[in-house]
């Protein structure tokens, strides 16, 4: 029994040394999870190892010992759980900003979808409108056109009637002297008949 008891006292202040060389010069840090678990199968083992030393030789200093270790663990624990309430915060704010973040992607998203269904619907209405005004330049150059054949038509009727008035207006003057003159000659001849007649003698 008390080689056993001497076995499980060296062991613990074995574990002890270890533990005082780890802390021996390093400042406070943040531990991980695997870490902590570590530390609880330790716990765990200097608990069972101090109800041994509980029922041996020297028992009463290697229990304060193993109760500083045992304080030591559970500060240890204690910041590991601050650690992780930290981290577990940061992460849920960082969740938020992410989702605020998202929230405003999604609202400049549907901006600029408006706004392209809005460019799009003026896009087409400028093209209806150039449909449109292609139809009425159509027809106006069709209207020039016409009027443009009807300017020549009349030009050319102008240019006829004009030809013609030239001739026929001279012959036309022309044949009304020379029937004017005829026929003064005709009455002219009329009158000298009448003038070299003998007067006709009637009975009563």
């Amino acid at each position: 029994m008390c080689f056993y008891n001497a076995t499980v006292s060296e062991k613990l202040e074995r574990k002890l040394r270890i533990n005082r060389q780890r802390e021996g010069g390093k400042t406070e840090r943040k531990f991980t999870i695997p870490e902590m678990e570590a530390q609880m199968q330790e716990f765990k083992a200097l608990a069972g190892e101090m109800s041994i030393i509980l029922s041996g030789s020297h028992g009463e200093v290697l229990l304060q010992k193993a109760m500083m270790n045992k304080a030591k663990t559970l500060n240890r624990y204690l910041e590991f759980e601050r650690s992780v309430k930290q981290l577990l915060t940061e992460i849920q704010q960082t969740r938020e900003k992410v989702a605020l973040k998202v929230i405003e992607i999604g609202e400049e998203q549907q901006k600029s979808f408006l706004e392209v269904q809005k460019i799009q619907e003026q896009w087409k209405n400028s093209q209806q409108q150039y449909i449109q005004k292609e139809a009425e330049l159509k027809l106006l150059q069709q209207d020039l056109e016409e009027l443009e054949r009807t300017e020549k038509e009349i030009t050319k009727i102008e240019e006829e009637v004009a030809e013609d008035t030239t001739v026929i207006i001279p012959s036309t003057n022309k044949y009304g002297e020379q029937e004017f003159d005829d026929r003064s000659e005709q009455f002219m001849e009329t009158i000298e008949a009448f003038s070299f007649q003998e007067p006709s003698h009637f009975c009563v």
